[in-house]
């Protein structure tokens, strides 16, 4: 479905993965604006950096809640801070305006288990994969199952 493309801070070493595009800080909240706005899919690595927490809140309020995957960080395999960042995400969820998503959010928060990531049906329901061990293989799964699931739906927003 690429290219695949990842937001990278100037002075960021470089990694493997994602092409990676990289911009002045002053410039990357319009340029992730503008990305998300082209994009059919969007994977959101979740943390609790100032950054992170910015683009969890513009994907949410701007209708793209449909197209995007949101994985844990691989920090996250703490169950400690797995639970921290799914509270992040229903905070932020319970406050979208003319949403009503308190049966995806009482799921997201009802796992014991290490939650791997999840994403949203066309019904709003949060699909939601475990796991214990968040390897390589783990995340290539979640992210083939959103992938099915959201070119099946078509990437309809909200």
């Amino acid at each position: 479905y690429g290219p695949v493309t990842a937001l990278g801070a100037a002075n960021d070493s470089l990694p493997y993965g994602a092409l990676r595009e990289y911009v002045a800080h002053s410039d990357w909240q319009s340029r992730l604006v503008e990305l998300v706005q082209e994009s059919r899919c969007v994977v959101i690595c979740l943390d609790e950096t100032a950054g992170v927490v910015w683009e969890l809140e513009y994907l949410l309020k701007s209708g793209n809640l449909r197209k995007t995957l949101f994985v844990m960080n691989p920090a996250a395999r703490n169950a400690e801070k797995n639970m921290t960042l799914r509270r992040m995400v229903v905070q932020r969820l319970k406050s979208i305006p003319g949403e009503s998503l308190s049966e995806s959010c009482e799921a997201l928060l009802g796992y014991h288990e290490p939650v791997l990531g999840f994403f949203f049906d066309e019904g709003r329901r949060a699909k939601v994969a475990v796991s214990r061990q968040f390897s390589e293989a783990s995340y290539l799964l979640i992210v083939r199952w959103f992938l099915r699931t959201a070119m099946d739906g078509e990437l309809q927003p909200y």
